[in-house]
């Protein structure tokens, strides 16, 4: 179960990525990393922002996106750059990993946004 500083944390994320806002969801991970050790912040947020924006740009359905490639390139960029995720964050990215296949077994065509949008605005108006 996450902290409710971790779900804030996830649902401010994942807002981001929502929104296509790349720039925000890379200050994010800086932000929110355990120990900050960037060895170049503007390079991370701009990789992350390009990563995003090609990710997002075909909408946000199950069939449009490959989320195991997503997370396996914000971790890889994570490790180049030293940004150290919290192990509660890594450990949601890795069920949602695990979600994904089955997701797109059950219903492809599924908007992620659409399904996350009421569970985004709760938490939006709880860090309120």
């Amino acid at each position: 179960r996450l902290s409710r500083d971790d779900r804030k944390n996830f649902i401010e994320l994942f807002y981001a990525i929502a929104k296509g806002d790349g720039k925000r969801a890379g200050e994010l991970l800086i932000e929110k990393s355990r120990i900050t050790r960037c060895v170049c912040p503007e390079k991370f947020i701009n990789e992350i922002e390009m990563l995003v924006e090609k990710s997002v740009s075909g909408g946000l359905k199950l069939s449009n996106l490959q989320i195991g490639q997503l997370i396996g390139t914000v971790m890889r960029l994570c490790t180049k750059y030293q940004v150290k995720l919290e192990s509660n964050f890594t450990s949601v990215l890795l069920s949602i990993e695990i979600l994904e296949g089955i997701g797109k077994s059950l219903d492809p065509e599924i908007d992620i946004l659409s399904a996350a949008l009421p569970f985004m605005v709760k938490g939006k108006l709880e860090k309120n």
